[in-house]
């Protein structure tokens, strides 16, 4: 049984050493991984960060609450004429400016001379619209209201920047973001010329286990050294099976919380979110993503 669960422990910390998040309590927020900046990178920021004022429901138009958006912009390699912008639309997480500071969007970036800029998800980070989170006030947090903010946001910024009349705007998503790339370009057509949409998921389904079935075959499908893949396979369930059956009592949670040098124990009140999160965890780092 500690052979198995030795994998399991070996997986989390190496993967955890290269920069995936686990947050706890709470579900895991799979989030695009960003390279590693050098520290000279931190020393000296073209990066700046500022506020927009965004309608708190934009469908809604004698509604005149607003809120303050957080967006970051780095102008550093736009050309004089300022006529190629590229918009990273944030999704499910507290924006970082390590995102507009490295990755192929930054990379295309230098290419094409476009200005950068990242717009914070409302309801996340330092864009929190409303005084709290009642069931009332989260009606606003939607996709076609955040859809909405780009859209206001990339015909309101444009004057602020001085960019040019005809500037070409390509949009930018991962993951939740990328769908939100992929559902912009088909809501407002007119206000982008492109977008990139990686990792984009476009079909909402409850209990999503198609994924894990083709992770399931590919890994039968393999063999690493002298073990084949079927044997992979069942030392991968059993280890999972050994989890389970250890969360079951406060000895074997214990024994997790040691293993896994976890922040937030299982033992807590919270035990349940928390086991939720360390298997999603695992089950992230088997999906290979």
């Amino acid at each position: 049984m500690k052979v198995f669960l030795a994998v399991l422990v070996i997986l989390f910390v190496s993967e955890n050493v290269q920069g995936q998040m686990f947050d706890t309590p709470g579900r895991l927020r799979k989030k695009c991984k960003v390279p590693a900046r050098k520290v000279s990178d931190a020393l000296v920021s073209s990066v700046k960060i500022d506020f927009f004022t965004q309608y708190l429901d934009h469908s809604d138009a004698s509604h005149a609450k607003t809120f303050k958006q957080r967006y970051f912009v780095d102008e550093q390699y736009a050309s004089a004429e300022k006529d190629v912008a590229f918009l990273f639309i944030d999704g499910e997480s507290e924006s970082s400016e390590d995102f507009i500071k490295s990755g192929e969007w930054v990379e295309s970036a230098k290419k094409f001379n476009a200005s950068l800029f990242l717009l914070e998800h409302r309801y996340f980070g330092k864009s929190i619209p409303t005084e709290d989170l009642s069931t009332e006030n989260l009606k606003y947090l939607t996709v076609d209201q955040a859809l909405a903010d780009t859209a206001n946001f990339i015909e309101g910024i444009k004057t602020q920047y001085k960019l040019a009349p005809d500037v070409k705007w390509i949009v930018f998503g991962c993951s939740y973001s990328g769908s939100l790339v992929a559902w912009f370009r088909q809501k407002y057509p007119d206000l982008t010329k492109g977008g990139v949409a990686s990792s984009a998921p476009l079909v909402a389904k409850v209990n999503f286990a198609d994924y894990h079935k083709v992770v399931y075959d590919d890994i039968r499908s393999s063999k690493n050294g002298n073990q084949t893949g079927e044997e992979c396979i069942s030392a991968v369930q059993k280890a999972f099976e050994q989890l389970n059956s250890k969360a079951q009592n406060k000895d074997g949670q214990l024994g997790l919380d040691n293993m896994f040098k976890l922040c937030d124990t299982i033992t807590e009140n919270n035990s349940a979110e928390n086991l939720a999160s360390l298997t999603d965890y695992l089950l992230y780092f088997f999906s290979g993503k």
